[in-house]
């Protein structure tokens, strides 16, 4: 089902889902997948989703996983306090379960450090040319949307996706929390190496391929003296969505800040500052909006490719040549025709959201700031 759900095959999927449901009604992974599909599958699961999770103890996975699909569901039909309640107690299973214990203190500290030891680090090292393919990295932070451009990108000539691959994000992550590694410049040298070798055996000598690690954003610096044709985009979006949707996915404790509000608001807080300081680094590092994109996609498509450094394809944008496989939580979304939500969703729960109004709105400011002075993106 997530196989063909990846490639934008959705009716096959359902189909395969449905016969499977017919065998194991009360399967918890298979009522998981029925409650993402669609609103007609979903409403006929629900009580029966509804009656696993009542079942199942706080221990078991399959509980809080349940859980978050069926607070999508509850917030799709406006039951929204019932969405709320839901989201919260999947996110508390799921951070007692994953022995999640960040602050969002220490995530700041963390992810800043990050930040400047790679900004120190990388000071006055450069890469040297090499042949194989450009590198572009979408960096922006979890359900800002980047999918979509990666989508976009990828529908050209000459270019390839290769999802969330992250191929050196340890190794610079070790860097940047201080590992001996000896001289860096020759270190980083051996990794660009590798890391090409790697992608000549799978075909990739040429053209460009699309990275969009989020995790990337905070070694970006030390990327940047790894492959030297290398380009990064950092894709925003109104920081209230990103917390909302983030709360009600299911994410990796890679991501520990997505089980709590307040360090999904500090996480946006140093993206917003990072990319500042990358800026004023000297990092040409373009910033784009997602409602920028979505409201004028063949303007801002052909800026993105541009700086990309690929030659714009129109059709790039339709939905039938978006066709890269997409393992994520927005498989769904990117097959369709490009189009801005009718609504703000965080306006459903400005209520929970109250008590960090204005954190929020300085991190819009900054993005609007960091985007509005990019050269690339001037007319």
């Amino acid at each position: 089902v997530q196989a063909y759900a990846s490639q934008g095959k959705v009716d096959r999927a359902a189909e395969i889902l449905s016969a499977a449901l017919a065998e194991r009604p009360d399967d918890a992974q298979l009522l998981e997948l029925a409650l993402t599909r669609n609103d007609e599958m979903a409403a006929e699961v629900r009580g029966r989703a509804e009656t696993v999770v009542a079942s199942l103890p706080d221990d078991a996975a399959a509980k809080f996983a349940l859980l978050y699909p069926l607070a999508r569901f509850y917030d799709r039909q406006g039951e929204l306090d019932r969405a709320w309640q839901a989201m919260l107690r999947a996110n508390k299973l799921a951070r007692r379960q994953r022995r999640l214990t960040a602050t969002p203190e220490g995530l700041h500290s963390q992810l800043s450090g990050y930040i400047a030891q790679a900004l120190a680090k990388s000071s006055g090292l450069a890469a040297e040319p090499a042949d194989g393919p450009a590198f572009i990295y979408l960096s922006g932070a979890p359900r800002t949307g980047s999918t979509l451009i990666q989508t976009m990108l990828a529908a050209h000539r000459d270019v390839v996706s290769v999802g969330e691959r992250g191929a050196l994000l340890r190794q610079l992550g070790a860097v940047a929390e201080s590992a001996d590694v000896g001289p860096l410049s020759a270190y980083l040298a051996e990794l660009a190496k590798a890391d090409l070798a790697l992608l000549a055996r799978l075909g990739y000598t040429s053209g460009a391929v699309v990275d969009k690690t989020p995790h990337n954003f905070y070694v970006l610096p030390l990327l940047r003296a790894t492959h030297s044709r290398s380009v990064f985009i950092n894709v925003v979006r109104d920081p209230r969505d990103v917390a909302i949707s983030m709360l009600f996915h299911d994410f990796s404790s890679a991501f520990p800040e997505a089980t709590d509000l307040e360090s999904i608001e500090c996480m946006l807080r140093v993206r917003a500052e990072g990319a500042m300081r990358y800026r004023d680094a000297g990092i040409d590092l373009l910033t784009v909006a997602h409602e920028s994109f979505v409201d004028d996609p063949h303007v801002l498509g052909r800026r993105i490719a541009e700086f990309a450094g690929i030659e714009w394809e129109p059709d790039a944008l339709l939905a039938e040549r978006r066709d890269s496989a997409v393992i994520n939580f927005s498989a769904g979304q990117v097959r369709k025709d490009i189009a801005r939500a009718a609504g703000k969703r965080w306006h459903r729960f400005a209520n929970q959201l109250a008590h960090l109004a204005s954190e929020f709105e300085a991190i819009d400011a900054q993005q609007r700031e960091l985007e509005l002075t990019q050269t690339s993106l001037t007319p």
